[in-house]
């Protein structure tokens, strides 16, 4: 088994790890957020990690209340004056599998060191540079990869930055509805399995689209960098209401559209899939409940928007595994791409 593959398949065990982890140290992050009486929390990281950034950013102020946002890390780094006030509380999130991008490191030093508040790392490594740099670090060492394309470490730490957010507001029902997760993760992924190994192998599909709808775009966007990484297939994002406005125009018979779909207005999302079936495309839902469409895949985690979305990221794992292999690819040989990516600033 290739270690991408093995990575995939062993998430709801490391989220049960994540899990236990973060709820030893909820009262330490209830106090410091009590203390500090943040008024903006900023997510930021590069690449897979911006994305995690995007999905987390929606979730932690919905749960908390606090205005949040997600920037990419570069801009944190080389213009934070153009994004931030010193004049009020604020908290930069950087996540990261390694804590060790230049961008990400540099992101955290110069936020803090030009005064514009608090930094907290959250990395997959043990004294990851980041957390050395930042006022706080979360470490999840048990979330080990070898492989260069990121999968277990993008739901790890999305679900601890999901797990901060309702420890810190004090959510129960929130935090039970995540402790659900690693039981519902394996049921999930040989769902997603299957349909990912019939979309993944089918070459006649020439170009896939992946739509989410608020921190469902941060799933999406992830969706769309694991086949590129992987595949080098043709791939993008977007919100599935924006898309009829200009890139629909794309839609042509090769074309595959996946949206996650959310309990935000369902029907409307659907109908997108309407419009690309009538103009040759295919269209696949990937939802919560079992639907009427002709092509779907339904999770049946009976959970909320909030907590659900690290469920839909395994099928879009898969699909781009499955694609690499069937195109005669090395899934843990990505082109052109190394684990960490290090700049001389």
């Amino acid at each position: 088994m290739s270690y991408t593959l093995e990575e995939i398949r062993r998430q709801p065990q490391d989220w049960a790890m994540t899990l236990r982890q973060m709820e030893g140290q909820a009262e330490r992050w209830r106090q410091t957020f009590r203390d500090r009486g943040y008024e903006n929390v900023y997510f930021t990281g590069c690449g897979t990690s911006y994305y995690i950034s995007i999905a987390a950013a929606y979730v932690f102020q919905e749960i908390t209340g606090i205005h949040t946002s997600a920037h990419p890390a570069s801009e944190v780094m080389l213009m934070p004056e153009k994004l931030f006030d010193r004049k009020q509380r604020n908290l930069l999130i950087g996540v990261g599998r390694s804590g060790a991008t230049t961008e990400s490191v540099e992101a955290i030093r110069r936020f803090r060191e030009d005064g514009y508040g608090d930094a907290l790392s959250i990395a997959c490594r043990t004294s990851a540079p980041a957390s050395a740099v930042a006022t706080y670090a979360i470490e999840l060492g048990h979330v080990v990869e070898h492989s260069i394309v990121m999968t277990g470490t993008f739901t790890n730490l999305l679900l601890a930055a999901q797990v901060l957010a309702g420890m810190v507001s004090g959510n129960v029902d929130y935090l039970a509805h995540l402790r659900q997760l690693p039981e519902a993760g394996a049921c999930v992924l040989d769902k997603s399995d299957d349909v990912a190994q019939t979309y993944g192998r089918d070459l006649g599909i020439q170009r896939v689209i992946y739509l989410g709808l608020g921190g469902y775009y941060g799933i999406a966007s992830e969706a769309v960098l694991k086949l590129k990484e992987m595949t080098q297939t043709a791939t993008e994002a977007y919100n599935p209401l924006e898309f009829r406005h200009g890139p629909i125009s794309m839609v042509e018979k090769g074309t595959l559209v996946v949206l996650f779909r959310s309990d935000v207005a369902p029907q409307l999302q659907t109908d997108v899939l309407r419009d690309v079936r009538g103009l040759g495309g295919r269209a696949l839902l990937v939802s919560d409940l079992a639907s009427g469409e002709p092509e779907s895949l339904a999770i049946n985690a009976g959970l909320p928007d909030t907590a659900r979305g690290i469920l839909y990221a395994p099928f879009a794992q898969l699909t781009a595994y499955h694609r690499a292999v069937a195109l005669g690819l090395d899934p843990d040989k990505p082109r052109n791409l190394s684990q960490v990516v290090t700049l001389q600033v």
